[in-house]
């Protein structure tokens, strides 16, 4: 009977484990890195970092539900893009949790990413959509 609860207590915890590390984790079914340009990738890690925390940061705070921002550092310039996906039955995104979905995947991407300074990420349940890279192309048209 004993070791019956143990198994089980350690089966559960063993289920909250693993689901916890999948949705910190960066996967290639929910992001992908793209190559860096060359330059200093610890720069390009930095300016990353930066775009993501500005984009969670001013994000739910536009009448919009996507957001482009560039940044320059040291020369380098690169570029990030933010995304609510998924829409109440007003249409419109939730924004509390949007917030929470595009920290947790910003968290994912810099982790990820950080050798190539530039990366797209999404969760796995299409909340949000995180693109970051050193051209304009990663902004979505009329997201500036």
């Amino acid at each position: 009977m004993a070791a019956t609860r143990l198994l089980l207590e350690l089966s559960i915890f063993l289920l909250i484990t693993a689901a916890a590390t999948t949705a910190q984790t960066y996967d290639s079914a929910s992001g992908r890195c793209r190559e860096g340009n060359g330059g200093d990738m610890e720069l390009a890690g930095q300016i990353m970092q930066s775009l993501v925390h500005d984009l969670i940061a001013k994000l739910p705070h536009r009448q919009q539900t996507n957001y482009c921002n560039e940044l320059t550092q040291d020369g380098l310039k690169m570029y990030g893009y933010a995304e609510c996906l998924r829409r109440d039955e007003n249409g419109d995104a939730s924004m509390g949790e949007c917030t929470h979905c595009l920290a947790m995947v910003g968290k994912s991407l810099i982790i990820g990413c950080r050798q190539t300074g530039a990366g797209s990420s999404t969760d796995l349940r299409s909340v949000c959509f995180f693109n970051v890279g050193y051209s304009f192309d990663v902004c979505r048209e009329g997201s500036y």
